[in-house]
């Protein structure tokens, strides 16, 4: 699933399966780009923060197969656009995953170090320990124990 993008007024998703892609309905309530989107769980996405209107934004929304309807989510703490997004473990040995937004930029001059987590019944969402250095347009990626792995990316001083 795709979502969003840069031109005003682009709240499109778009799916791709094996016939390729197809628009998928209804689309985002809002238009939305520099954002990050993880999967929940089996049945449901999330869109996490990115530009609205060329201002970082933190708003969320959720999108379930089971209603195919957009709903808004938990604001983050700081609005973030050019982070990264993903599931992560509760606590060591818990079969529970959380969602974690790392990093991105809050304006094109401040970069952020910070990063929140949303617990599983994705009430809200709270800072959790920062990253070691401040990182925008970096990846993430989930690693198979439960933890995640934060790479790449610019920092103040470059790449």
């Amino acid at each position: 699933m795709a979502s969003g993008g840069n031109r005003i007024g682009n709240g499109t998703v778009e799916t791709l399966s094996t016939t390729g892609w197809s628009s998928f309905t209804p689309s985002l309530p809002v238009s939305i780009s520099s954002h990050c989107m993880t999967l929940i769980n089996a049945t449901a996405v999330m869109v996490i923060a990115g530009l609205q209107k060329s201002v970082a934004s933190g708003v969320t929304y959720f999108l379930t197969n089971d209603n195919r309807v957009w709903v808004q989510g938990p604001t983050l703490n700081q609005a973030r656009y050019f982070h990264q997004a993903g599931r992560i473990l509760t606590s060591p040995g818990s079969q529970s995953f959380g969602i974690i937004a790392v990093g991105g930029l809050a304006s094109p001059t401040t970069i952020l170090g910070s990063a929140e987590f949303m617990p599983p019944d994705l009430s809200a969402w709270s800072y959790i320990q920062p990253l070691p250095v401040p990182t925008h347009r970096h990846r993430l990626i989930e690693d198979p124990s439960g933890g995640v792995f934060v790479i790449g990316g610019y920092t103040s001083t470059g790449i």
